[in-house]
């Protein structure tokens, strides 16, 4: 695949495979800094992006496991929690 190929488009926005590949890699090193090891699991937790592609890849890198959270679903679980604390005071 050529680096200067589009791997991902969203809207006006694209991203091409090297592009892709630096900031998998950024992140990854990143995580790898925190602690992140093969066989880990990592949630997620972004909305519908690129951002989603790049941390996924990130996490394969390292040969940790992916456990994708839906974005909606946290931040529903936000306003209800916050809801329950709301009502408690």
């Amino acid at each position: 695949t050529r680096p200067d190929a589009i791997a991902l488009r969203l809207g006006a926005r694209s991203m091409t495979f090297g592009e892709l590949n630096n900031a998998a890699r950024d992140l990854a090193h990143a995580l790898h800094q925190r602690g992140v090891r093969r066989g880990d699991r990592v949630a997620v937790v972004v909305p519908n992006s690129m951002d989603f592609f790049v941390a996924t890849h990130a996490v394969g890198r390292l040969g940790a496991i992916v456990v994708p959270v839906v974005f909606c679903f946290v931040a529903c679980l936000d306003r209800m929690v916050g809801n329950v604390a709301a009502e408690e005071t």
